[in-house]
């Protein structure tokens, strides 16, 4: 999160990236359309938004957010 503590959340292989972009906007109380990344271990960024967890080979997977640095 952005301060720096974890949580879990748990999908379906039917969710897709952009489900679990709006979880974490809801959770942490991120702005919608606020600019950060999602990315999985070692630091492969999310970008599809459109690809369900499985077409992104994330089922079981740990998805780190990061706020964008410029």
């Amino acid at each position: 999160t952005h301060d720096g503590k974890n949580f879990v959340a748990h999908f379906n292989h039917t969710h897709t990236i952009l489900d679990v972009r709006r979880h974490i906007e809801c959770t942490i109380s991120i702005p919608v359309g606020a600019d950060y990344d999602l990315f999985i271990p070692p630091r492969v960024i999310l970008a599809d938004n459109s690809r369900t967890l499985a077409e992104a080979g994330l089922l079981q997977a740990t998805v780190t957010q990061s706020p964008l640095r410029f």
